[in-house]
């Protein structure tokens, strides 16, 4: 897949992960295809290959740019925490948002490839090998892509996601770090 199809997929991925709005899902709804139906987008238990559709699904996580979707969703998940609020009137807006920018892109690195795993199992239990093939060498293109976005609304994978008890780690993980590099300011 090419760097533009790359971004522009993370770019409507991203928007209907972090927001859940129903409107970035139907921005890319347009018309469907009428054969097409959510058993499209699901692995009927005959025919899935566990294996093959889970490795087909981390390499569309991997390749779409989906596992940046855990920096964004600490960000958002901390950005209003009181902790945070409280740093900023104390150290200012500009040093407050470089530790953090610095201490997610930590975290991510530590919990990136967990990360990608948890996307996978998501998307290898959502959505049929063809889909993701089709969306990987596509892009926005694929005539799967509407259906995709709206399976992603409906089933409210952001909220699956943050859920997770691996992001509820990794957010921890987080402010701990934060408090620590807050603290020693302070001292």
């Amino acid at each position: 897949m090419n760097i533009i199809k790359t971004i522009l997929l993370l770019s409507i991925l991203t928007a209907s992960l972090i927001s859940g709005s129903a409107s970035a899902a139907n921005r890319s709804v347009g018309s469907l295809d009428n054969s097409l139906n959510k058993h499209d987008f699901q692995f009927s238990v005959s025919t899935k290959d566990p294996e093959n559709s889970y490795s087909l699904a981390l390499q569309f996580v991997k390749s779409s740019g989906l596992h940046k979707s855990l920096s964004m969703l600490l960000l958002d998940s901390v950005k209003q925490d009181a902790f945070i609020e409280k740093a900023i009137s104390l150290h200012g807006f500009d040093t407050v948002k470089s530790s953090v920018v610095a201490h997610i892109k930590d975290t991510t690195s530590l919990y990136r490839s967990q990360w990608d795993e948890l996307m996978a199992s998501i998307y290898s239990d959502q959505f049929d090998q063809r889909v993701l093939r089709s969306i990987l060498e596509e892009g926005e293109k694929s005539p799967h892509m509407p259906r995709f976005m709206n399976v992603q609304h409906e089933e409210n994978t952001s909220q699956h996601l943050t859920e997770s008890a691996l992001f509820k780690e990794a957010r921890q993980s987080l402010i701990d770090n934060l408090k620590l590099n807050f603290t020693a300011m302070v001292n």
